[in-house]
């Protein structure tokens, strides 16, 4: 329910038991309006990446992009890990160790067979943004 919805349903209330005079409606405070913003964007990422939802099999590549250009390919280890370098990580932490951003989601860089990760993910209906 939203804090809009809310509030409506407070006021009606106070108006079937007369007591509408006893309202206040407080303005968002800076921390309220910060944790929304971090509600949205978790909730617009969606779940973690799955590569099997993504039909992307073990053994299979996929590729580092950054300032439109592939700067490594990573094989695909099982659901959730690539191998880079002869280690098994994630994708944010490819993204990390090659391109230094300090707080990046992995699949925002990466592609499988030319198509951006979370392309697939979007046809999918596994994110919506």
């Amino acid at each position: 329910m939203s804090p809009e919805d809310a509030y409506n349903l407070i006021k009606a209330i106070a108006e079937i038991n007369g007591m509408t005079d006893k309202l206040k409606k407080w303005p968002k405070s800076e921390d309220d309006k910060k944790n929304e913003k971090e509600v949205q964007k978790a909730i617009q990422r969606g779940k973690p990446l799955d590569f099997e939802e993504l039909d992307i099999r073990p053994g299979e590549m996929v590729e580092l992009w950054h300032h439109n250009k592939p700067v490594a390919s990573c094989e695909v280890v099982d659901n959730k890990h690539v191998k880079y370098e002869g280690e098994i990580q994630s994708l944010t932490s490819v993204v990390k160790t090659k391109l230094g951003i300090k707080s990046p989601a992995g699949p925002d860089y990466f592609k499988f067979n030319g198509r951006w990760l979370n392309d697939i993910r979007r046809e999918k209906g596994l994110i919506n943004f």
